[in-house]
């Protein structure tokens, strides 16, 4: 622990080197020794970037803010008007699930091209159209999932979700589910049966490592299934 907070320091230190602020920020000519920290190695992984390497400044090394947080997974910003660095999430920027990308799609063809998964495309439920949201496609008597690595950083979903209006021509004998787990344990079920409007979801997802995303149906039907804002707190 120690070894990280030490690495942080050194990563924000040199970002503020490297950035350009406005007419009140101090210029500096310095010295500096390359060749002395030779390798950024992550988790086991060697990520010393190509350009840009690491060099040593009285004593303390540097390394690219961005390249270090943005290999930890964290996006860096830059607010220029309050000369504030943000790693990860802004304070008051909303984040979509649609907005991580999921590490595993079980039985859905590719990623973005597939009319069975689509990301923030227009979505018609109630009569309603929405435009932010993923939509799943099922098929009759099986069911599909959605993986996500939530990395222990979340506490909580809420959104919309419900049946495409396109599934009007369906008679369900059987209800239509949409499954959620967190560390392979299912937490919450929704059921739909032909003509539901949709229902808010407000999932409790704290700690949680991975999110499993499952819709499907015992009876022979292919709906569309809508989760329509899902913000990720």
């Amino acid at each position: 622990m120690k070894i990280f907070k030490k690495f942080i320091v050194i990563v924000i230190a040199l970002s503020m080197l490297t950035i350009i602020a406005n007419a009140e920020s101090l210029k500096k000519s310095i010295d500096v020794y390359y060749n002395i920290a030779k390798k950024i190695v992550i988790d086991g992984v060697d990520r010393t970037p190509e350009e840009k390497k690491p060099f040593v400044y009285e004593g303390t090394t540097y390394v690219p803010l961005r390249y270090i947080s943005e290999s930890l997974g964290k996006e860096v910003k830059w607010d220029g008007k309050t000369g504030t660095i943000y790693i990860g999430t802004k304070p008051d920027e909303i984040v979509y699930l649609t907005d991580i990308e999921p590490y595993n799609i079980n039985d859905f063809d590719s990623l973005y091209s597939s009319s069975q998964y689509k990301v923030d495309e227009e979505m018609t439920m109630g009569n309603k159209k929405y435009m932010k949201g993923l939509q799943l496609k099922s098929s009759g008597y099986s069911f599909k999932k959605v993986f996500y690595n939530l990395d222990g950083q979340y506490k909580s979903i809420t959104g919309l979700v419900g049946l495409d209006d396109s599934n009007n021509e369906f008679n369900f004998d059987k209800p239509f589910l949409v499954n959620f787990y967190l560390d392979d344990n299912k937490i919450k079920t929704l059921k739909f049966n032909d003509g539901d409007l949709p229902k808010e979801l407000d999932l409790n997802i704290e700690g949680g490592l991975k999110l499993i995303i499952e819709v499907g149906c015992e009876s022979n039907n292919h709906p569309y299934v809508n989760f329509i804002n899902m913000e990720i707190n």
